[in-house]
C-alpha cells in the first residue's frame, strides 16, 4: 500500500513482494485445507491483499497459509 512504511520481513516477505511486482498467480492452500487463487496487490505483517478476479478482492491473514504454489495463468 502506498504511504506505508516499507519494512522487511526477511525470506519470506521478500518473495511475496517478488510475487506482487510481477503479478503472478498464485494458489494459497490454507491451513484449513481450503484453496484460494489469486494475485497480492500488498503485503503487511500480518496480512497479504488479494485480487481474485474482476472486482473481488480480500485480505488473507498469513497464519492461515499452510504453503503457496505458483500457477500459470
Amino acid at each position: 500500500m502506498e504511504g506505508l512504511m516499507e519494512t522487511e520481513y526477511g525470506a519470506e516477505d521478500k518473495k511475496l513482494r517478488e510475487y506482487e511486482s510481477n503479478n503472478t498467480m498464485l494458489e494459497f492452500n490454507l491451513t484449513t485445507g481450503g484453496i484460494i487463487r489469486g494475485k497480492i496487490k500488498w503485503v503487511d505483517k500480518h496480512c497479504i491483499g488479494l485480487e481474485l478476479g474482476e472486482n473481488q478482492s480480500i485480505i488473507l491473514y498469513k497464519h492461515a497459509i499452510a504453503f503457496i504454489q505458483e500457477k500459470a495463468t
